[in-house]
């Protein structure tokens, strides 16, 4: 799994930041991520993520970047707020 840092995430979404590119599908497969292994944000931080954990990131998105950007946007966020965001990208 690779370690990201935040000074590349603009890398990461082109130039912009994440918030203003995450859509639906990003917050319904970080729930999927979520759901199917349970954890997955502790041992992330931890760097210590295991095969599963790797097997659902690869099964829900396009990158493990693109994973690792959703999750430190969204880690701290609701649901709600998450699915307002990614509706306001969808509609852009």
């Amino acid at each position: 799994m690779t370690f990201i840092e935040d000074n590349n995430l603009e890398k990461v979404s082109g130039g912009q930041g994440i918030a203003d590119i995450i859509n639906t599908k990003d917050v319904l497969n970080y729930i999927m991520v979520l759901s199917e292994s349970p954890g997955i944000i502790e041992r992330l931080k931890m760097n210590d993520l295991s095969d599963d954990d790797v097997t659902s990131i690869e099964k829900h998105f396009v990158s493990e970047s693109r994973f690792i950007a959703v999750a430190r946007f969204a880690h701290d966020k609701t649901v709600e707020e998450l699915m307002a965001i990614a509706a306001a990208n969808d509609n852009r």
